[in-house]
């Protein structure tokens, strides 16, 4: 499970960086599907969460499908604990 901390600020980052709002987000929101994001806004998106949260994402590591919001979390969380 993913702490509230670190979902609000993946949500914070995905509304600020697609200009979406927040109230629009919930961890089950698909990011290509819901949002319409191409894969340069997906780069641009890793982007700012390495930013956010001071580490390096590995995008190899993202899948071409469709990912939620609850999936980039895990991901964010998991490279937190890895890298912590």
């Amino acid at each position: 499970m993913v702490s509230k901390d670190i979902f609000e600020r993946v949500v914070s980052v995905i509304a600020d960086t697609l200009q979406v709002s927040v109230n629009a987000l919930s961890s089950t929101t698909k990011i290509k599907e819901d949002l319409h994001v191409d894969s340069m806004q997906i780069v641009t998106l890793m982007i700012a969460l390495d930013d956010e949260f001071n580490t390096e994402f590995n995008l190899e590591k993202v899948p071409t499908g469709e990912v939620t919001i609850e999936w980039i979390c895990e991901f964010v969380g998991a490279a937190i604990i890895s890298t912590g």
